[in-house]
């Protein structure tokens, strides 16, 4: 299984589902990755450009979180998977 965290391969497509995964609201996202709950919207939404800034806050999330790599990649399988059926959410 590839190291998703460590090879950079984040991308806004991952806070949605790790949000979800934990039940965590867009402000209790925010809290963790120190950012405006907005900002967390936005970059769910691919509204602001996903910078490696965001980048790094996501993985500090991440590690307070305690994600790990198996469902980080199981996340990465979903959105594969959701690109190929042309889902758009």
């Amino acid at each position: 299984m590839p190291n998703v965290y460590r090879n950079n391969q984040l991308t806004y497509e991952y806070i949605k589902p790790i949000r979800t995964m934990r039940n965590k609201t867009q402000a209790e996202l925010g809290k963790l990755m120190e950012l405006d709950t907005s900002t967390v919207g936005k970059l769910e939404r691919n509204e602001i450009q996903f910078t490696p800034f965001y980048e790094a806050k996501l993985k500090q999330a991440i590690r307070r979180l305690r994600i790990s790599q198996h469902e980080l990649y199981s996340i990465k399988t979903l959105i594969e998977y959701k690109k190929l059926r042309g889902y758009k959410g």
